[in-house]
Parts: structure tokens; C-alpha cells; sequence
């Protein structure tokens, strides 16, 4: 996988907004389910979001895990305990849920619905 601090920035600070967002503004506790949860959807998010905008309408072979990775790295910088177990958890279901592209306009309304709560 390809760190990129560019998108570790930009990731974290979305991260951070969306965790005060589904905290109530930190008032709820969260647990690593959670933050689990917010990776997955955040991922697959920017994945699809990279299918439509990028260069080509696709993916390059390890485009989903190097985004899911430096969300999960994103995540880490904010939450210590967030770590190489969830991260693999996050890859793994984040690969699965992009694996068929005549799924995406389905996993895009279950994003919207999931950040719509």
C-alpha cells in the first residue's frame, strides 16, 4: 500500500467531523465498532468517489486498498486504539463491498443513508 499524506490530511479531517458528527459533538462514547463502521463507509465513499472522478471510470489494481489503508492510517492518527486489527477488518470489507461495480449506485445510496442518520 502507498501512504499518501495528502490524502491522510484530508481524510482526518473529514474523520474528525464525521466522528463529532455521529458523537453528538463527542458527547456519545464511541467504540471501535464505530470507528470500524465510519472507515468502511468513509472508504468505500472516497473509492467510489475516485471511480467517478479519476483520471478513467475505474479502479487501478490496489486503488481501493491504498485508500481504504490511509483512511484506516487517518483514523489511527486520531484514535491510538484503532489499530492493525481493525485495519485489516476495514480492508477486507471495504474490498468486499467494491468487488462488483453493478453494486456501486446500491452501496451509494446505503453511504448516503448511513450519513444521513
Amino acid at each position: 500500500m502507498t501512504i499518501n499524506p495528502t490524502w491522510q490530511e484530508a481524510f482526518r479531517n473529514d474523520l474528525r467531523n464525521n466522528l463529532s458528527r455521529i458523537s453528538n459533538g463527542f458527547e456519545k462514547q464511541l467504540y471501535l465498532g464505530d470507528l470500524m463502521e465510519e472507515c468502511i463507509w468513509y472508504s468505500c465513499d472516497m473509492c467510489l468517489e475516485y471511480y467517478r472522478q479519476g483520471a478513467f471510470n475505474g479502479f487501478l489494481p490496489d486503488t481501493i486498498d491504498n485508500i481504504s489503508y490511509n483512511v484506516c492510517t487517518a483514523m489511527s492518527s486520531l484514535v491510538k486504539a484503532f489499530g492493525d486489527s481493525q485495519r485489516e477488518t476495514v480492508m477486507s470489507k471495504v474490498r468486499e463491498l467494491l468487488r462488483d461495480s453493478s453494486t456501486y449506485e446500491i452501496l451509494q445510496s446505503q453511504i448516503d443513508n448511513y450519513y444521513r442518520r
